[in-house]
């Protein structure tokens, strides 16, 4: 069963707006799963697609962990199968 953004327990009251850009993020990129870290202050995404071993990306804001999935996802598509 999938939670949506809306369905989170009621101690996640932290850093809200940040999960909630984490959640978008998730929905608009599916082959991703993101999620804010509150303990390291940073967003974390983990591909659901075939990439490079032990492959995790963080960033600081949304923007740039964008741009580093799209990185992972290009270099993912140009590998030899």
């Amino acid at each position: 069963m999938r939670r949506t953004c809306s369905e989170r327990p009621a101690s996640t009251s932290i850093d809200c707006t940040q999960r909630e850009i984490a959640c978008r993020m998730t929905q608009h990129n599916r082959s991703w799963l993101v999620f804010w870290g509150v303990y390291s202050r940073q967003y974390w995404a983990f591909p659901l697609f075939q990439a490079r071993q032990h492959t995790i990306v963080r960033a600081n804001d949304p923007e740039m962990l964008a741009t580093a999935m799209r990185e992972i996802e290009l270099e993912a598509s140009l590998r030899p199968s």
